[in-house]
Formats: C-alpha cells, structure tokens, sequence
C-alpha cells in the first residue's frame, strides 16, 4: 500500500509540477474562521462535496531551521474541499498561525492520489513547497487526518506536519484495559546531502489506559524519486518511541528515535467520540548528519 514521492535535486529524473502558494481559504491569521458555507469537522461520514470542512483541534510539529523541534496543540487547522469525485480540490494545512500553506487545483496546483490512493501528493510548479496528506478513506479513519509539507530542494534543515481530527472528550478516554491502534504515516525527510522526500510507513500504537502510557512504532518505511517510481526501503528511518500522558488530559507526549540514530519528540491526541482512533505528529533531527523528518500519523482500534 505505501507509495511515496521523494525530491533530489541533483537527479533530473525527479521532476514535479509546483504552483505558487495560494493562501485562499484562511480568514484570519489563524485561518479558524470560515465561510459561510464551510462546516466544523464531525466526521468523515459527515463531509459534504463542494462543502469547505474545517479542523480547528489536533496537534503539530515544526522542525525550525536552528533545528529545533517544535510542537503545539494550539493554532493547528486546517481546510479541506472535495469535489463531487470526492477529490481534494484544495487544502490549507496550519501549523500554527504563521506556519501554513495552500494548494489548490483552481490555482494550477497539482493535487493527486498516489498509485495505491493511501496518500494524496501535494505539489507546486515553482519548485517551492512538497506536501503529503493522508486519506482516510484508504485507511478506514472516520475522525481525523495528518500530513506534511516542506520546501523543494532545501537548503537546511526543517519542515512542518499536522495532525487534526474531532477530539475525544477527556471524560470519554478508558481509564481501564489496552488497545493496539494501527494505521500508517507520512513525513517530509531532508538528508544530510540536502536531498528533499516524502515517506510513507505502517504505524502501530499500543495504549494501555490504566497506565497512560502509548508504544509507537513504524515500519516498512519507504521513499521514491518520482510519484510513479518504485519504493525504495529505508529501513534506516523506522521509528520507535514511547509517550504518556496524564489523568483528565487528551494530550500524549513523549520522544521518538530513528533506527539510524535520530532524536525527537512527538506529540498525539485521540479522536472520536470513545478515544477510537490516535493520531499525532512527530519531529527528529540528527547534528552528525544533518538530517531532519518531521511527519504525521493515525491509526484506529
């Protein structure tokens, strides 16, 4: 199911259609406002075509370029437009009220489905910004989604991914068994070489709600050069990490390392109305390398 798109500036092979970003849907810096016409997401089940759905709760994490990890449960949005296909016509993703991007198909941008439609690849013809969003559908999610978005060719460290669903109330969160949510990941990857990617992964988490404590892991991490490359493996970028949280609280913290020896911290919520699905953010960077991977991920019981 994992199908990826990766930039490397130093191969011509690897070419993609960029737009420039179009901030078209936020009303307000914070872009919490809408329009009349938009509608507060509930559900996925819920969304209308042509209707601009609006996430106002979730998670973020901002790899800044100093290198430093950065996350919040404040400020993170995001809007969303399927068309009667029920393709994504545009989307403005928010990190925070300062850190957001917009592509949309009636500005030129470029928004498609990978080969396996567990991804939806975002893209613009200045060769300026990359962004992946996960679909729900492929996935069987009915409260959330998460993605990432960075710059084309950087020259340095960085990237940004969000997390945004229907929250689960504190009082609804079982305070008592376990449960293994599984689901997927994406991320947005620079390589010490200044390389540029987008990733994919298989994700697990496993919560035990009388301890308050979650397990994180992916695998199966892979990368291509070209929306209809091949996968490659880079087994190296595979995750494991642990996260708590507290009595009363919808808000799991926590660190994260890479099999290749990254470090970070990641951040996550639960979703829905009986904490039914898990989805969070997470961001690592390494000095010796050079690298950063910030990214985003969900998954249900």
């Amino acid at each position: 199911m994992n199908t990826n798109l990766g930039l490397n500036p130093n191969r011509s092979a690897f070419l993609f259609l960029f737009i420039p970003i179009a901030l078209i849907f936020i009303s307000g810096c914070s872009g919490k406002k809408t329009s009349s016409s938009s509608g507060e997401f509930s559900s996925w089940s819920a969304v209308k075509p042509n209707v601009l759905i609006h996430f106002s709760s979730g998670n973020s994490t901002a790899i800044l370029t100093s290198g430093t990890v950065s996350q919040t449960t404040s400020d993170v949005n995001t809007n969303l437009l399927y068309d009667s296909g029920n393709n994504i016509s545009s989307v403005t993703l928010n990190q925070t009220a300062t850190n957001s991007v917009t592509f949309s198909v009636a500005a030129g941008d470029v928004i498609v489905k990978d080969a396996t439609g567990a991804n939806t690849i975002l893209t613009n013809n200045k060769k300026t910004t990359i962004g992946i969003l996960a679909n729900p559908t492929a996935y069987g999610f009915e409260y959330q989604t998460y993605g990432a978005w960075g710059a084309y060719a950087a020259a340095g460290i960085g990237g940004y991914a969000i997390s945004n669903g229907s929250l689960t109330s504190a009082g609804s969160i079982p305070t008592t068994g376990s449960a293994v949510f599984s689901g997927g990941a994406n991320g947005y990857l620079i390589d010490g070489q200044k390389a540029t990617y987008v990733t994919n992964a298989s994700m697990t988490a496993n919560v035990n709600f009388a301890a308050r404590t979650v397990a994180f892991s992916t695998t199966n991490t892979t990368m291509t050069g070209a929306s209809t490359g091949v996968a490659t493996s880079i087994a190296g970028y595979n995750l494991n990490g642990a996260m708590t949280y507290s009595s009363g609280v919808n808000r799991m913290t926590g660190s994260v390392t890479s099999t290749n020896g990254m470090s970070g911290s990641i951040i996550a919520n639960f979703y829905g109305p009986a904490a039914n699905e898990i989805g969070g953010t997470y961001g690592l960077t390494q000095t010796t390398s050079g690298n950063s991977f910030v990214g985003g991920f969900g998954g249900k019981r």
